[in-house]
């Protein structure tokens, strides 16, 4: 029978299921056989030195030889004006000169409630004078229950109180000293003074009062006398400070200007001054033994000194504050254009702009004091008309902004919550007027020769700068509440009033007790009627007479002060359009135009000389270099940059991947959403990406409708499911008979056992079941027999071919090398493909016979879903922005099913020209599918080396080097988790990446065990992936300020240390010994800072400096100066580079290119730098070089090309900029992981490094318990934990190690 005939077990042209034939699809026989050879080494057409090693593709991955790793020719030049090597800036730091013999004397201090002390007689009675006054012979210091009354240095409300009781004491101190001597302060625990303060009270009086109560001047924790340390008690044995005491008086809730002063009752408090350090400033500055921690002692004190000048002029909140605003007559004219329009409004709210100030002690000891715009929103007190704001505004018919229905009638239960919220975010006024003076009181009153005015303001009451508190008169918690919502309703709230009893008094005659409500209370007892009786009243704390104070919400009136929830949709833009408004050159003249107002400089400048600081009003001027750009190739030419940003227009990406199969949920009523879905597929085919197989143009409409299904944003776990299930229906089980009825099959990838225990993707043909409900698939492999087949009564292997017909002349082709598109069959022949006609199924034996019918044959390889490649991308058209739909569909592709998504938003914009919109969506789809077998990128880049073209990263690109970058992102308020995202480059490019995260208690430092988990498994997917062992290690760190960098070395440098010494192989382990570990560095990315780096002059349109604008001197911290980095690296001449002669490693670089606004560096801080000592161990010592200050920046500006989503440079080098938006996105969605029970909380174990950066301690002084939240999917293996087990390099179903499906997911 001719094979074209059909019958036999064949079943002619029927593939049928298990029983019905089979084939195979495009690409050479033995296509994956060659590919492995050439990225493992051995053989094949991608160099057959392997990875790293020779052969005709430039001689593998890291040799930057010949052919494709070879030179591609000039770039061409850009758009704009030339790219300068060097380039003059400025920077918003400001130039202080020391004077030559400068020291400060240090003091702590302490203030407590005081009051005047009364004379008594033997009796213990007040003495009286001959008026009937009480008289008064001194202070003492107020006492609660045995304890002097301390204010909290801790409470930020108490910051500004502390400031202004240490600026009556400065008064007091240049009476008794001269007006040449000053102190400063920020309103915190330490007092500098320009001069030794010299006191009358003696040493000998304040150990007596250290024995009279049992401990010493700071409470109960501290000894005293002898036993006191020097750090816990100042005043200890053998010590030669001075303590002095003063008491002064002040206004406890309002300035002594503030118009309603005279109605706030004086306050004494006792200030308690202790001597605790001579700093000898201009020494420590000038001496190159000074220590970092001598060089941040100096740098606390000046900074103390230069924000006193400020604290006086301009309004600041909380402890050591950083950011000072101008008062609100200055502020119109500073706003500028975008902001103005809040100042001619009815607003009870505007922006306000004020400084931020902060100094630096940076290289070689000069002193900067670094200033930047600040623009908070706060809380005015009144109308541009001066009118008072009132929190109950009947105009509006809202109560602290949010609407009330009916002011007659109690708050509805649902609107509740958000009033008190509203409420509680406010500072406020109680403000009334009491009844008319009675004649007799007024006929006294002018007797005393008292005003007229003066006696009408005796019945205004005012309560300044009250908060809602809550009532702890009540035993009962439940009782304890900051708001009642009604004044007149006794079951509500209601009070028992005692009458007062006169001396001598008949107490027949005392009236009974008397019930009241706060609405009959104010009606009866200050004639004031409520309007709004029904509306809510608030508790403001313990008032005159130590009672809790409730006041009706209509008598409150909006205080000035910080506002919560500035995240308006409109307030940011407004932010955003100041910025614009005064960015690139403009922000830094603006500063300087802040810097320079007369209300600061009439201060700031006489109190500086005194501390013998002069400061210079003009901006710095420097010197900064422009790195070199890299070279950006796509696949058919390369592309022109400019100041670090190219287009996609007309390019093919240089290793596209593919995409076999897709999901599409439409979340929008919008039917186009299905249509807009053919450009992008479109954009994908022109950008190279490889569609599903065998599924041309003509039937992608087809293919579309037929997975395409609608959403419910309200359940988007079951749309998410039933949209992975509609896919898989179509592409692996055939529920539509596409594929039968053109005798073709899906192809994808499914996992393969190489040997007893490696599993590896391969390329495969799917053959669905007989029956949906097996579930259950027959596998084609690129090689090797497919089938079992019975024929003439005997069992064979055999592999499934298809006979087509060309013309008139049979060939047979392997399936994997026939093509269906547009109805038509294509085969490859010979090498070139061929349109063919389709004829029947065949079977090649190992012998290479044909068999044309068999009587029964079964697929060698059966396996479940969970072997298939998964669903390529789910694509999910929201109908808005919403960050909580954004968050849920992340959580279930990232977790749940570990699948890529791409959210499509506002596609409706762009329906008339989708090609720009598009092809980005295509990039994120390319960077999304990367994996080990397409390799997928967008574009390589190169450098120039001597002249010639290397591919890569400089540095990296010369040797096996493991790139990883972390960031933890923090849960808002009281949240308690902290969210850590590690992120390693797999290839020296720096393009393609795998992720690891955990959850841990809420702390910047990464716990041990979690770092060793996550740096296991980022460990594993580069070996996976590379085939190779790093010989060197380079981390970026995000999130870490200056106080954890030793936290951070100590532990989480260290945990890399250790988990690299842990998988080194034997022979290095042996021959290197000490040096076997690859040489670590370790840098902290900071780009939470004020630094501004500008063009001296405007060159580019947008008056910012150039993309890869690096500053590496001058303004650079002074530790990085002291060499830190490298120190402590040990050194043996034969495991050494030469030393480098470096003069630090820290720099400043702005990778990104302007558009608006003003571009921000990031402040690269080199904490370890191995790499620039030691060669790296094993057998690629000798192929690296050391990692210089220079190699240092250029890899990291490189770096900043590879972000695979955008096609311009970033701002943070991807590895970083990947962690952080993951870390964000699993933040967002752990909230549903929890729900779900995906994560669990247990116990967290810390080590003693750990303690002291993850302990905090109670008010008691007692440690709180810690926990630290870990995925349960983990818990069962021994295996690393990792929340992301679907795109980890364990298999935790398998229970072995495997190349992960997807590992950049997080793209």
């Amino acid at each position: 029978m001719s094979y074209y005939g059909g019958g036999g077990g064949g079943g002619g042209g029927d593939r049928g299921g298990y029983d019905g034939g089979s084939r195979k699809r495009p690409g050479e026989h033995g296509h994956y056989d060659d590919r492995r050879g050439g990225d493992r080494g051995g053989g094949g057409d991608r160099g057959g030195g392997g990875r790293y090693g020779g052969g005709d593709r430039g001689g593998g991955r890291f040799s930057g030889g010949g052919g494709r790793f070879g030179g591609r020719g000039g770039r061409g030049g850009g758009r704009g004006p030339p790219r300068p090597q060097e380039l003059q800036v400025r920077a918003n730091y400001f130039r202080c000169d020391i004077r030559d013999d400068l020291k400060y004397y240090q003091y702590t201090v302490q203030i407590c409630d005081a009051r005047r002390k009364k004379e008594v007689d033997k009796d213990g009675n007040a003495v009286l004078d001959e008026n009937g006054r009480k008289i008064f012979t001194g202070f003492e210091v107020s006492k609660f229950n045995g304890n002097a009354r301390a204010l909290v240095d801790e409470k930020e409300g108490l910051q500004t109180l502390r400031r202004r009781i240490l600026g009556k004491m400065r008064v007091k101190l240049q009476k008794d000293l001269g007006r040449d001597a000053d102190i400063a302060y920020d309103g915190g625990v330490n007092v500098y003074g320009n001069q030794k303060l010299v006191f009358d009270t003696s040493e000998k009086e304040i150990q007596e009062k250290v024995a009279e109560e049992g401990h010493g001047i700071y409470g109960p924790t501290d000894p005293g006398g002898e036993q006191g340390s020097s750090s816990t008690n100042p005043l200890a044995k053998n010590t030669t400070r001075t303590y002095g005491k003063f008491f002064v008086v002040v206004k406890p809730t309002c300035d002594e200007e503030d118009e309603d002063s005279d109605r706030i009752k004086n306050k004494w408090f006792q200030v308690l001054l202790v001597e605790t350090a001579v700093i000898e400033v201009s020494k420590i500055l000038s001496s190159p033994r000074s220590s970092t921690a001598d060089f941040e002692t100096v740098r606390q004190c000046l900074d103390v000194v230069n924000k006193t000048t400020l604290t006086k002029t301009l309004t600041c909140f909380g402890k050591s504050p950083r950011q000072f605003y101008f008062p609100e007559r200055d502020q119109q004219g500073l706003c500028g254009r975008s902001l103005n329009h809040y100042w001619r409004g009815k607003s009870n709210n505007a922006p306000f702009i004020g400084l931020t100030e902060n100094t630096r002690i940076c290289s070689n000891g000069k002193v900067f004091t670094m200033s930047d715009v600040c623009l908070k929103y706060l809380l005015k007190d009144k109308y541009p008309n001066n009118e008072p704001i009132p929190v109950l505004d009947p105009d509006n018919r809202t109560i602290a902004g949010v609407r009330v229905r009916d002011f007659n009638s109690p708050i509805p239960l649902d609107d509740r919550e958000k009033m008190e919220l509203a409420i509680k975010g406010l500072t406020m006024k109680v403000e009334y007027l009491k009844k008319p003076h009675s004649a007799d009181l007024l006929k006294r009153l002018r007797a005393k020769g008292i005003s007229e005015q003066r006696i009408e303001s005796f019945r205004k009451e005012v309560r300044k700068n009250v908060t809602m508190k809550k009532d702890f008169s009540k035993e009962d918690k439940e009782l304890q509440v900051r708001i009642k919502w009604g004044a007149d309703d006794p079951a509500i709230h209601s009070f028992t009033s005692e009458p007062r009893r006169r001396e001598g008094e008949d107490q027949e005659n005392v009236p009974p007790p008397v019930t009241y409500t706060v609405y009959s209370y104010f009606q009866e007892k200050y004639g004031i009627r409520l309007k709004y009786p029904k509306m809510p009243m608030i508790c403001t704390g313990k008032g005159r007479g130590r009672v809790y104070e409730w006041f009706p919400v209509e008598l409150l009136f909006q205080s000035f002060g910080k506002m919560r929830n500035t995240n308006e949709t409109q307030q940011v833009q407004d932010v955003l359009k100041f910025y614009d408004e005064f960015s690139g050159i403009n922000i830094v003249r603006k500063v300087e135009e802040l810097t320079n107002n007369p209300q600061i400089q009439e201060h700031q400048k006489s109190f500086l000389r005194l501390f013998g600081i002069i400061k210079n009003y003009s901006a710095v001027t420097l010197k900064a270099k422009v790195l070199e750009e890299p070279c950006i190739q796509f696949k058919e030419r390369p592309s022109l940059i400019n100041d670090g940003s190219w287009n996609l227009r007309d390019v093919k990406f240089d290793s596209p991947a593919t995409m076999a199969s897709f999901a599409l949920i439409n979340f929008t009523n919008r039917s186009n959403a299905v249509r807009f879905f053919s450009n992008v597929l479109n954009s994908c085919r022109k950008h190279g990406i490889q569609l599903p197989f065998n599924i041309g143009r003509r039937d992608e409409s087809l293919v579309v409708n037929e997975v395409a299904c609608s959403g419910d944003v309200y359940h988007i776990k079951d749309s998410f499911r039933n949209a992975v299930e509609k896919a898989k229906e179509f592409f692996w089980y055939d529920g539509s008979g596409f594929y039968k009825k053109n005798n073709i099959w899906h192809k994808t990838r499914a996992l393969k056992l190489i040997g007893e225990t490696k599993w590896e993707w391969e390329e495969a043909l799917l053959i669905p079941p007989p029956q949906r409900s097996m579930s259950q698939f027959g596998i084609i492999f690129s090689y090797g027999p497919t089938h079992n087949v019975e024929h003439n009564g005997t069992t064979s292997l055999a592999r499934l071919q298809v006979g087509v017909l060309v013309g008139n002349k049979k060939e047979i082709v392997d399936p994997f090398n026939l093509f269906f598109d547009e109805g038509r069959y294509e085969a490859m022949i010979s090498g070139t493909k061929q349109e063919v006609e389709y004829g029947c199924v065949l079977f090649q034996l190992e012998n290479q016979t044909i068999l044309e019918s068999v009587e029964d044959y079964k697929p060698i390889n059966i396996v479940g879903e969970n072997l298939i490649h998964p669903i390529s991308m789910v694509f999910a058209f929201l109908p808005d922005d919403k960050k909580q739909h954004y968050d849920e569909i992340k959580k279930f592709s990232h977790s749940t099913f570990g699948i890529p998504s791409q959210c499509i938003v506002k596609f409706p914009k762009f329906e008339s020209k989708p090609d720009q919109y598009c092809s980005n969506i295509a990039l994120k789809i390319n960077t999304k599918l990367s994996n080990m077998s397409n390799n997928a990128r967008a574009w390589e880049t190169s450098y120039k080396v001597a002249g010639s073209e290397m591919k890569g990263i400089p540095w990296l690109s010369e040797v096996p080097t493991l790139v990883l970058g972390f960031s933890i992102s923090h849960g808002m308020g009281q949240d308690s988790k902290s969210i850590i995202a590690g992120h390693v480059a797999l290839d020296p490019g720096c393009m393609q990446f795998a992720q690891s995260v955990s959850i841990q208690s809420k702390s910047d430092i990464i716990s041990s065990e979690i770092m060793e988990d996550m740096a296991e498994t980022l460990l594993q997917h580069f070996v996976v992936h590379v085939g190779e062992y790093p010989c060197r290690v380079l981390v970026y760190r995000d999130g870490v300020s200056e106080g954890d960098f030793k936290h951070v070395l100590e532990n989480e440098c260290a945990t890399i240390r250790k988990v690299c010494l842990k998988n080194q192989a034997s022979d290095v382990l042996q021959a290197c010994g000490d040096f076997s570990c690859p040489p670590i560095t370790f840098i902290v990315c900071q780009a939470q800072h004020n630094i501004r780096i500008v063009p001296e002059r405007s060159v580019l349109r947008h008056g910012n400096v150039f993309s890869g604008t690096c500053v590496d001197d001058e303004i650079l911290d002074v530790k990085d100066s002291l060499l830190v980095a490298t120190k402590d690296v040990p050194r043996e001449p034969s495991r050494c580079f030469e030393d480098p002669n470096d003069d630090g490693y820290d720099f400043l670089l702005t990778s990104q290119g302007g558009l608006k606004g003003t571009s921000k560096p990031v402040m690269y801080r080199v904490l370890l730098n191995e790499n620039v000592i030691l060669k790296p161990p094993g057998k690629f010592s000798e192929g690296g070089s050391a990692l210089t200050k220079t190699k240092l920046q250029l890899c990291t500006y490189h770096m900043a090309f590879q972000y695979g989503t955008a096609t311009k440079a970033v701002r943070d080098v991807p590895v970083v900029k990947y962690s952080k938006r993951l870390a964000g996105n699993v933040m967002g969605y752990v909230k549903y992981m929890q729900d779900d029970g995906e994560v669990a909380q247990s116990g967290q174990v810390l080590n003693s490094t750990e303690r002291s950066a993850f302990e905090q301690t109670a008010r008691d002084g007692k440690v709180m318990e810690r926990f630290r939240l870990v995925p349960t999917a983990a818990n069962a293996s021994n295996l690393p934990k990792n929340i992301l087990h679907k795109l980890s390099p364990y298999d935790y179903e398998l229970g072995v190690s495997r190349p992960p499906a997807f590992p950049h997911n997080s793209a």
